[in-house]
């Protein structure tokens, strides 16, 4: 598993061609995973043999477990694997394999949804609800960005990304449902530092999901609150300093910045 997110991040199959022109099959800037210039082999076999939604749920039930049962049910649970493995190594070297774990799984997941071909092939309500089930949890901060507690923000912007491609009005309503937009803020907002790629995809998510229709009819369902507006105008800083260092970014974030206008507005 270690090795294959390695694959997917590393694209084994060696960089595009430097010109495509005359190249049949093969689509510069854009494309699907069959046709498109980048070759992401292993994101592809991943899609082909139908295994995004099986890592979907191996990744849910793991964390699941890991987020509900108790310390002494963690303990029992590893023992009761080492016993069974010949590999048994002490209770460090398993839980190292875990954390191997959900870093290999997650990332995997993640390469693989940033393909409409994969969002299309998975459970998307089973996806928000991992998604918030992570957000809402009081999982300790690690600062380690391939763990599901950041990890999840990436799989936020995946499916604002697909919304109009997906059954948007069943995700608009799981969104609702979990209150993902609040739940999104307030992890960003609680971590004091992230790394520019990462605040901007949050954003870019964002700002995607402010730009659908149904949304914009429907924005204070998906803020009740005053705390959830709040919250929310509080995340216009955020958006600020993320401008300041990329203004580039000024058009593709607008529906998210004329949100917090009208946010004010309505308050």
């Amino acid at each position: 598993l270690q090795s294959l997110a390695e694959a997917c991040g590393d694209n084994l199959a060696g960089p595009p061609p430097k010109n495509l022109d005359g190249v049949k099959g093969r689509v510069e800037g854009g494309g699907t995973l069959w046709d498109q210039e980048a070759h992401e082999d292993a994101v592809r076999i991943l899609v082909e043999e139908a295994k995004v939604s099986i890592s979907l749920r191996l990744l849910n039930q793991f964390k699941t477990f890991m987020l509900s049962a108790s310390a002494e049910e963690k303990q029992a649970r590893i023992m009761e694997l080492g016993k069974s493995s010949h590999l048994w190594n002490g209770m460090q070297a398993v839980m190292d394999r875990v954390r191997v774990f959900e870093e290999s799984m997650g990332y995997v997941l993640f390469k693989a949804i940033l393909h409409v071909e994969a969002m299309q092939l998975m459970d998307h309500i089973l996806l928000v609800d991992h998604i918030a089930m992570v957000l809402q949890s009081r999982e300790p901060e690690t600062g380690n960005p391939r763990l599901q507690e950041h990890m999840v923000l990436n799989y936020f912007y995946c499916i604002c990304k697909f919304l109009d491609q997906l059954n948007t009005e069943q995700l608009l309503a799981s969104i609702q449902n979990h209150q993902l937009v609040s739940a999104v803020v307030a992890r960003v907002l609680k971590k004091p530092k992230w790394t520019v790629d990462s605040v901007g995809l949050v954003s870019e998510g964002l700002a995607l999901l402010c730009g659908q229709e149904d949304f914009q009819t429907s924005w204070q369902e998906h803020l009740p609150t005053e705390r959830d507006r709040g919250d929310f105008l509080q995340y216009e800083a955020v958006t600020s300093a993320l401008l300041e260092e990329s203004p580039d970014l000024r058009p593709t974030l607008r529906p998210l910045t004329d949100l917090y206008k009208r946010v004010k507005k309505g308050r």
